[in-house]
């Protein structure tokens, strides 16, 4: 059995973008969300924990956002899916949001901390052996996200920032040696609201995604 922990904000939560304006979230089937298009895709022989979190972001505490610190959290999760073979995160779009007042360098260095938080912890099978990890650069915001409430919380300035986290992520990803992959490729954010992905786009991310992780344990993974 091959464990997966995807870790991740509310793009792996599963937000629904048609989400009642009211003030209630929605959610997508288990079995439309990018995690659970990865489980039935890969069958049996692997095992998928799906950790999703809205508002989650890389590293930064947020105090309109209690306990969505990912490096916060991280430890504590993976303590808990232990044994693991591979972690996937897929963070950085909350880190775009105006009251941080970040700029995508600052996601490149808290994506670092991230790394070694897990190559310290004792997740893996064997001590000292870490699992394997893969940076998913997330699909960027839309410029139609302005034309909502969402655009207030990110601006001009972050929808751009959005836009240009994917170099950077995969230059952290091959500095420290872990696989990468860019979810914008393979996906975009449904123009209801330009931020998440509705479940034609899950569908699509979670195959590449699964295509990915193949590569990874056949031994053919390129970073």
């Amino acid at each position: 059995m091959i464990n997966i922990l995807c870790y991740g904000d509310s793009n792996t939560w599963g937000a629904d973008p048609l989400w009642d304006r009211k003030g209630i979230q929605w959610r997508l089937p288990a079995h439309l969300r990018w995690t659970g298009v990865v489980q039935q895709n890969l069958g049996d022989q692997y095992h998928v924990y799906e950790e999703g979190l809205c508002n989650r972001n890389t590293a930064f505490d947020d105090t309109l956002a209690a306990d969505c610190n990912g490096l916060r959290a991280l430890p504590a999760v993976l303590a808990t899916t232990h044994p693991l073979d591979l972690v996937i995160f897929m963070l950085g779009t909350n880190d775009i949001k105006r009251r941080f007042g970040l700029g995508p360098m600052d996601t490149f260095r808290a994506a670092e901390l991230l790394i070694n938080c897990v190559r310290t912890a004792p997740c893996g099978y064997i001590m000292g052996m870490p699992p394997k990890i893969l940076i998913v650069a997330p699909v960027p915001v839309s410029d139609i996200a302005m034309n909502y409430e969402w655009g207030e919380l990110f601006g001009v300035a972050g929808i751009e920032m959005s836009k240009k986290l994917p170099e950077y992520l995969k230059r952290v990803a091959e500095k420290w040696d872990c696989e990468y992959l860019n979810a914008g490729a393979y996906a975009e954010p449904n123009p209801t609201d330009g931020v998440h992905l509705d479940a034609e786009n899950h569908q699509k991310l979670g195959l590449a995604i699964a295509a990915k992780i193949r590569e990874i344990f056949e031994g053919q993974g390129t970073k």
